[in-house]
C-alpha cells in the first residue's frame, strides 16, 4: 500500500535514534582524534540519522580522511556508510557495508545488532528473504542476551512486514503480538504504530476489510494524538483503498484521499503529491468521471517528470493510456503508450547506468579498503622494524651468543610476517573478487527483474493493440509491428547479456551450447540454407567473460550477414582446439564481396574486427565477389 516502504524507513532510522538511551556505546576519551570525528558522525548518520541524502557526500569525504586501527570504529566507519547507502535505496553497497561492519565486531554486542538489523533491512528490500530470516532471528538472539526490549521490538516489527510481504499471515500476526506484548505500555512508539499498520494490510490482504478499517481507524486516532501527520496518511491511504475497493463508496474514497493531499502539500513533498493524485485518479475512473482522472494523471505525470521520477512517471503514463483505452479513444491511448514507451527508454538507460556506477563503486571501495590494508600492514613493519633496532642496540651491550639468538629470531620473525602479509593479500583478492561476482549477479538479476519484466509487459500491450488492428489504420498498424520487432530483439539482446553476467566460469562447452542454440534459431529463420556445425574441443579450457561474449558476438555477426546478403546456400561452422590455440572458421558458397573496399565503411565488418582485437585474437577474410565469403579467427589462451 501506499507509503509503506517509506513509513518503514522512517520507523528503522528512528529506532536507530530511540536506543540511543538503552546502551551508551564507548566514546573516544582523547579529544581531537580520528576516533573522536568517527563517533560523532556515528551518533549523527548511524543513531540519531539527523542527516539529509544531499549531504552524504560530504560524509563520505570525512570518513575517507580519518584512519584508525581500533575495530570498533573501523566497523562504525561501516555502519555510516551503509546507513547512508540504505536511506539511498542503494541496498547491495549498503548490505556490503554492513556486513563488513559484522566482521569487525563481536556478534553479541550492539553494533553488531545495527549491522544485523541493517542486513535484515537490505536483505528483505532486495527480496532475498532466507537471508533476511538470518539476519533478524541472529538480531533476536543478541537482543534477547542484552535484555534490550526496545531494539528487540524493532526486529520484530521488520520481521512482521517480511512475512506480510510473503504474505505468510500467520507468521506476521506471531511477530505482531510479539510487538504488541513487549510494548504494551507505549502504544504511541513508532515500532508499534508500524506494527498497527502491518497488521491493518494483513487484515486487509486475508479479506478482513472490515477489521483492517477498525485498525486504521485506529491508528488515525493516535497518530492525532501525538501529532503524527505523515503517519497519519499512511492509515488514510489504507482507509480510502478499502472504501474505493471493498465498499464502492466513492465519497469516502475521495475525503480521505483529498485529505492526504492537504498533508502532502503542508509536507511541500512533490512525489507524495503526485501519488495523491493518480490515487484520486483512480477514484474518478471508478466513477465514470473521465475528464477528471485525465487532468489528475496529466498533473501527476507533470511533477515526476519535473523532478526526474521517471519509473512513477511511467506509472503515470500507463493509468492514462488505460483511460484512454477504457474510453474507446484508440488514437490517444496509442500516444499515450508510445509516450509511455519513451519514458521507459529513459528510465532503461537510468537505470542501468545507475547499477554500473553503484558496481563501480563497489569495486573501488574495496580497492581502497585493501590499500588502506597494505598501508596498516606496513606500519606495522615499520613499527617491528623500529622495535628491531632497539633490540640491535641493546643486543650490542650485550654477549656475542645473545646477539647471535636474536638475529636468528629476527630472521623467523621476518619470514612469518612476510609469509603472513602474502596469505592476508591473496585472502584480500579473493574475497573482492567474491563480491564483485555477487554484484555482477545482482545487476543481472536487476537487469532480468525490471528490463526483462517491462519489455515481456510491453509485448504483451503490442499484442493486445495487434488485436485491434481492424480498427486502426495503416501507418499506426505499422508502427506498432515495429515496436513488437525491437521489443522481440530486445528482449533476445537482454538474454544473450544475462548468460555472461550470470556466469561464474564459462568454458567452451557453453560456448558450443550457445553457438549452437543460435545456429537452430538462424535454420528456423532461414529454411532454404543448410547450415553444418564442427565443434572439436579436446580440452574444455575456461573462457574469460570477455572472450566469451566477443567470440559469441563474432560469430553471429558474421553468420547473420551471409544470411543477409550472400545468398548463400550452405554456411559452414567449424571449431577447433588444439593445445592453446582455438580456431574458427566460417565459410558460405554466396555471392562474397570486396572484403578491402567494405572493411572499413560497413559497421558489421568493424565491429567483428573490433571484437577479434580486443581478445588479442586474429581476423583473416578470404573472399571476392562469386566465389563466397570465409572467416578466419584465432586466439591463444
Amino acid at each position: 500500500m501506499r507509503k509503506t516502504y517509506l513509513l518503514f524507513c522512517i520507523f528503522y532510522f528512528g529506532l536507530l535514534s530511540c536506543n540511543k538511551n538503552n546502551e551508551k556505546i564507548s566514546k573516544n576519551p582523547y579529544p581531537g582524534t580520528a576516533e573522536t570525528l568517527i563517533q560523532s558522525l556515528f551518533e549523527k548518520v548511524v543513531v540519531q540519522k539527523s542527516f539529509a541524502i544531499d549531504s552524504a557526500e560530504k560524509y563520505f569525504s570525512s570518513l575517507d580522511s580519518l584512519t584508525t586501527l581500533k575495530k570498533d570504529y573501523q566497523a562504525k566507519k561501516e555502519l555510516i556508510k551503509g546507513s547512508i547507502y540504505l536511506k539511498k535505496a542503494s541496498l547491495q553497497l549498503s548490505l556490503s557495508y554492513y556486513e563488513n561492519a559484522l566482521q569487525l565486531v563481536d556478534s553479541s554486542s550492539l553494533l553488531a545488532d545495527y549491522a544485523l538489523q541493517g542486513m535484515g533491512t537490505a536483505n528483505k528490500s532486495l527480496g532475498n528473504y532466507p537471508k533476511a530470516l538470518l539476519d533478524l532471528h541472529q538480531s533476536i538472539t543478541n537482543n534477547e542476551a542484552r535484555k534490550d526490549t526496545l531494539r528487540l521490538s524493532g526486529t520484530y516489527t521488520i520481521l512482521a512486514q517480511l512475512y506480510q510481504e510473503k504474505e505468510d499471515f500467520d507468521k506476521a500476526k506471531d511477530a505482531i503480538n510479539k510487538v504488541f506484548e513487549l510494548l504494551k505500555n507505549n502504544d504511541t512508539s513508532r515500532s508499534y504504530l508500524i506494527t498497527l499498520h502491518t497488521l491493518a494490510n494483513v487484515e486487509a490482504q486475508s479479506g478482513n476489510f472490515t477489521k483492517a478499517m477498525e485498525i486504521d481507524k485506529r491508528g488515525i486516532a493516535i497518530a492525532d494524538k501525538i501529532g503524527n501527520t505523515l503517519v497519519k496518511t499512511s492509515f488514510q491511504d489504507n482507509l480510502a483503498r478499502c472504501n474505493l475497493f471493498f465498499l464502492k463508496d466513492y465519497n469516502q474514497a475521495n475525503y480521505y484521499f483529498k485529505e492526504n493531499l492537504k498533508i502532502d502539500k503542508q509536507l511541500n513533498n512533490p512525489a507524495w503529491i503526485a501519488d495523491t493524485y493518480i490515487n484520486l485518479a483512480e477514484v474518478a475512473t471508478a466513477e465514470s468521471k473521465f475528464i477528471i482522472a485525465e487532468n489528475y494523471l496529466k498533473e501527476a505525470i507533470k511533477i515526476f517528470t519535473e523532478s526526474k521520477q521517471l519509473n512513477n512517471a511511467l506509472k503515470g503514463s500507463h493509468a492514462l493510456a488505460a483511460l484512454y483505452q477504457k474510453q474507446g479513444k484508440l488514437q490517444k491511448a496509442l500516444d499515450a503508450k508510445e509516450a509511455y514507451i519513451e519514458q521507459y527508454k529513459k528510465f532503461i538507460n537510468e537505470k542501468g547506468e545507475q547499477s554500473i556506477a553503484e558496481y563501480n563503486i563497489l569495486f573501488e571501495t574495496h580497492k581502497k579498503e585493501k590499500e588502506l590494508a597494505n598501508a596498516n600492514l606496513q606500519i606495522a613493519e615499520n613499527k617491528l622494524i623500529s622495535r628491531q633496532k632497539n633490540l640491535w642496540l641493546i643486543a650490542l651491550g650485550c654477549a656475542l651468543f645473545i646477539g647471535i639468538i636474536v638475529l636468528r629470531n629476527q630472521k623467523v620473525k621476518a619470514s612469518f610476517i612476510e609469509n603472513k602479509l602474502q596469505l592476508e593479500n591473496q585472502l584480500l583478492q579473493e574475497q573482492a573478487q567474491s563480491q564483485i561476482q555477487q554484484q555482477r549477479l545482482a545487476i543481472s538479476r536487476d537487469l532480468h527483474d525490471s528490463i526483462g519484466a517491462q519489455l515481456t509487459f510491453i509485448n504483451s500491450i503490442l499484442d493486445g493493440l495487434k488485436n485491434l488492428s481492424a480498427q486502426l489504420n495503416a501507418t499506426i498498424n505499422k508502427k506498432i509491428n515495429t515496436l513488437a520487432e525491437f521489443s522481440e530483439n530486445s528482449i533476445t539482446e537482454l538474454r544473450n547479456t544475462l548468460w555472461v553476467l550470470n556466469s561464474k566460469e564459462i568454458f567452451l562447452d557453453d560456448l558450443k551450447v550457445k553457438i549452437l542454440n543460435y545456429i537452430n534459431h538462424a535454420a528456423e529463420a532461414k529454411e532454404t540454407m543448410q547450415f553444418h556445425f564442427n565443434f572439436e574441443a579436446p580440452e574444455n579450457y575456461l573462457l574469460s567473460s570477455r572472450q566469451a561474449i566477443n567470440l559469441f558476438r563474432a560469430v553471429q555477426e558474421i553468420i547473420t550477414n551471409a544470411i543477409k546478403y550472400s545468398t548463400a546456400k550452405e554456411i559452414l561452422i567449424d571449431i577447433t582446439q588444439k593445445e592453446k590455440l582455438l580456431a574458427i572458421k566460417i565459410a558460405d558458397n554466396g555471392t562474397g564481396f570486396d572484403f578491402e573496399k567494405l572493411k572499413n565503411k560497413s559497421y558489421g565488418l568493424s565491429n567483428i574486427q573490433n571484437r577479434v582485437a580486443e581478445i588479442n585474437g586474429s581476423l583473416k577474410v578470404e573472399t571476392s565477389e562469386g566465389k563466397g565469403t570465409t572467416y578466419f579467427i584465432e586466439i591463444l589462451f
